[in-house]
Order: C-alpha cells, then sequence, then structure tokens
C-alpha cells in the first residue's frame, strides 16, 4: 500500500457510523444501500482515514442535522479552511449537490471504499467546484462534478500541508 491507501479498523468504523446514523432525527437525503447505516460507515471510514494520514482531529461529534458539510479544519494564515471527505465505493467524480454548493467545504477530497481500506484519489476547491458543471447521474440528485482525472493530487495537499507546518513531516 502507498501512503495514500489507509486500512481502518472495521470495528470502529462500524461503531461510529451507526452512531452518526441513530442520532439523526430527520434523514433528508435519500439512502442508496438496504442497511440504512451503511452511508455512513463509508462516509466515517474516509473521514478515518484522513484523520489518520493527516493527523488532524476529526470532528467525533454527532449531530441531529449533520455536519454542515464540514469533516476538519485548520487555521491557514489566519483564517479558518474547512475540508469535506466525500467517501464512495465508486469514486470517479467530486459530487456536490446543487442545493448544498453554497455550504459546502473549502476544500473537497475524494477516496474510494473497498472493504475497509480508502485509497485518496484528489481533491479540489470550492472555488474550482463551483465553475463544474451540473449534471443528474440517473438518481434524481443535480451535482456541480469535477472528474477525478482532472482534480489536483493528493500528493500536493500532502506537500502543502508539510510545508505550511499544518501536519509534522513524517517523511523524514
Amino acid at each position: 500500500m502507498n501512503k495514500f491507501e489507509i486500512l481502518i479498523d472495521k470495528e470502529e468504523a462500524i461503531t461510529l457510523g451507526k452512531q452518526r446514523q441513530k442520532v439523526h432525527i430527520i434523514n433528508s437525503s435519500r439512502r442508496f444501500f438496504e442497511d440504512k447505516n451503511e452511508e455512513d460507515i463509508i462516509g466515517i471510514t474516509g473521514e478515518l482515514a484522513f484523520e489518520k494520514l493527516f493527523k488532524l482531529p476529526m470532528d467525533r461529534s454527532l449531530y441531529e442535522n449533520g455536519d454542515d458539510h464540514v469533516d476538519f479544519t485548520y487555521n491557514h494564515k489566519g483564517r479558518d479552511v474547512t475540508i469535506d471527505v466525500k467517501t464512495a465505493r465508486k469514486a470517479f467524480n467530486i459530487l456536490i449537490k446543487e442545493w448544498e454548493i453554497d455550504k459546502a467545504a473549502d476544500i473537497i477530497v475524494l477516496c474510494q471504499f473497498d472493504n475497509f481500506k480508502i485509497t485518496f484519489l484528489g481533491w479540489e476547491s470550492l472555488k474550482v467546484m463551483k465553475t463544474m458543471p451540473v449534471k443528474d447521474f440517473g438518481y434524481g440528485i443535480r451535482n456541480y462534478y469535477r472528474n477525478i482525472k482532472a482534480c489536483r493530487t493528493m500528493d500536493e495537499m500532502y506537500q502543502f500541508f508539510i510545508r505550511n507546518k499544518i501536519i509534522p513531516n513524517t517523511d523524514t
């Protein structure tokens, strides 16, 4: 495995995912799996991997109405920068729902889930995502989208975080 592939403890991810699903009073988004917990488990697995890779603390709080599209926050030159980690079994595009674009995090990271192994694929800024086309991929949800092949690399993010002392340099 390379440094952008992280294996996550299955039990921790399942426990946190179920806790997150259980606290939602109103489930405003449509579920795509039989198991109502599966989307939360997949999502939390990506967040746990990001925390492990970048040594940034994950917000483990449980919110009745979701986390407002923010999974991580770091300070850069006196400004808080927000990150949303998007995780999918089949990750081809970064997607931001059309109605969520004005609430989205500053940075959107895409990773792929495969049996609790997370592979980080890339990222993009909200500024760029707002210029992307909008499309319904067949589920009745219109999304701004950017193909992962056109996105910024995880190595670029990793090096930026090291240069700016957001994370320690553990490569030496």
